[in-house]
């Protein structure tokens, strides 16, 4: 079954495709791919594997936590997720992917690009591979955004961004293991 707004096999088979294609033309691009925790593996890894050459792909295990991998990108494809506001938390810009046209789920707002075909996505990491002028003036723009959007939903961080995350995540592993031992 497939529903409306969710990445279904084929759109997460032509995404990666397009990306993989992309890095194999623009071999200074590293690509970064982190499954969906309850993503199947096979589609994943089968679209990987298939590329093996590839020296700059690197396939991060799903069940990992994916803060390491958004410390080391300079942008996030996704379609829609929780981890695309993780990554503006990082002061990471967005991509969205919505090939279905469904634009409910255009859930950034202005905070992110919303690509709704592959020749777009091709046309938008070409420039941003081959134009420096065009990508700093294009991440300045998602940065001012995504400060907007994160000031409408989010409190002000008064730390940067990492260590802010970083704090939380060690506040609640205190709480869980102080719970533990009672």
């Amino acid at each position: 079954a497939v529903l409306r707004g969710f990445m279904s096999s084929s759109e997460q088979a032509s995404v990666l495709n397009t990306l993989l294609k992309f890095v194999s033309i623009h071999q200074s691009t590293a690509l970064l791919v982190k499954p969906h925790p309850s993503a199947k593996e096979s589609i994943v890894e089968d679209l990987i594997n298939h590329r093996k050459k590839l020296k700059n792909v690197f396939l991060i295990d799903k069940k990992m936590m994916p803060y390491h991998a958004l410390n080391a990108s300079d942008m996030l494809i996704t379609k829609f997720s929780t981890l695309g506001i993780e990554a503006m938390l990082f002061d990471c810009p967005v991509i969205s992917v919505i090939l279905d046209q469904e634009k409910n789920f255009n859930i950034y707002e202005d905070a992110a690009d919303c690509i709704d075909s592959i020749n777009k996505l091709e046309e938008l990491l070409l420039r941003l591979t081959k134009d420096d002028d065009y990508r700093k003036a294009w991440h300045d723009r998602h940065m001012k955004m995504q400060k907007k959007f994160k000031k409408a939903y989010f409190c002000t961080l008064e730390a940067p961004p990492s260590t802010t995350q970083a704090t939380i995540i060690d506040k609640h592993i205190n709480s869980t293991f102080a719970g533990a031992k009672n």
